[in-house]
């Protein structure tokens, strides 16, 4: 019974900060354990509020108002340093592991260098790139002809995307001053609303068998006032078109399924007031390929283009 009080007086004090389970005597800190420093001739427990309170070593962090040694992730749930804190919270040597571990995405100093999070292999995804951020994987690209199809980082981009590439076809918009309030996937189709300000129609692209999309973007809401509200430009990536427009370059897009995109087109600024002002797209063109041939019109000078291509994707 007695030796049951004393461990449990051993354990309260090191949870307070105040002691350590050696009590040993010291003349400087290095003569004590890791986690420990040498106060008035005893080896104690340090106190800390951050990492750089603590005594430079191996994955020395400041946890719970202690500095602790991180555990390198062997020791379970079981406090077996004695030290009253239980993993994930004790960054000691339960179950006498304390060597540093390799570095991972989790927001820790794994390899006890000092860097949360760093170097180039921590995120290593099938067929992808990704970024380590906030403690987990991104996906920032798929290998061509990959596709993250699941949606789960931890598979990449797991999917090959075979078969034939898909195509579209139809224009929208035209030559003269026209331009594009409103876009919206409707299916099968890419509608696109025109206008010359005096009429509107709306244009539809079609795609082909097996690629739909989604969403819709206008240039200037209701209830907004826009001096160009017309659509800017546009940007293809992965499943995804963003489009660009209004006076506040405001922007939305539109999601393909079962078809990737790449490609970008910004219209050439109209200069013929002071200061000059976002210039808009006035024509959308397929002709049955996987290409689409975005055009400008800079009102003066001579139009300019871009294309969006497109790719299998994920069905």
């Amino acid at each position: 019974m007695r030796i049951f009080i004393v461990a449990c007086a051993l354990v309260l004090m090191a949870e307070a900060g105040c002691a350590s389970s050696s009590g040993a005597s010291c003349t400087q800190s290095a003569q004590c354990a890791v986690a420990e420093g040498c106060v008035q001739g005893h080896c104690q427990v340090i106190a800390c509020i951050v990492d750089t309170d603590c005594r430079p070593g191996c994955g020395m962090q400041c946890v719970d108002g202690r500095c602790e040694q991180r555990d390198a992730g062997c020791g379970g749930a079981t406090d077996a340093n004695v030290d009253a804190f239980v993993p994930p919270h004790d960054a000691g040597q339960d179950a006498g592991h304390d060597a540093c571990a390799i570095e991972a995405c989790n927001g820790r100093d794994d390899d006890c260098d000092g860097m949360i999070d760093e170097g180039a292999t921590i995120c290593m995804l099938t067929h992808a790139s990704a970024t380590c951020t906030t403690g987990a994987c991104v996906i920032t690209t798929c290998d061509p002809g990959f596709g993250d199809c699941d949606g789960m980082v931890t598979t990449g981009c797991e999917m090959a995307l075979g078969g034939a590439a898909p195509t579209v076809s139809g224009m929208a918009g035209g030559t003269g001053f026209q331009y594009f309030t409103a876009v919206r996937g409707m299916g099968s189709t890419i509608e696109f609303d025109v206008t010359n300000l005096s009429t509107m129609r709306t244009d539809r692209l079609t795609l082909s068998a097996g690629v739909t999309a989604t969403g819709s973007f206008t240039a200037c809401p209701s209830g907004m006032t826009c001096t160009t509200p017309w659509i800017h430009g546009v940007t293809g990536a992965g499943g995804t078109l963003t489009f660009t427009g209004g006076s506040a370059g405001t922007m939305g897009t539109i999601t393909l399924h079962g078809a990737t995109v790449s490609g970008s087109f910004t219209a050439q600024p109209i200069c013929t007031t002071t200061p000059c002002e976002a210039g808009f797209l006035s024509t959308f063109a397929a002709t049955g390929t996987s290409t689409i041939t975005v055009t400008d019109n800079p009102l003066t000078g001579t139009a300019m283009s871009g294309t969006l291509t497109l790719a299998p994707g994920c069905h």
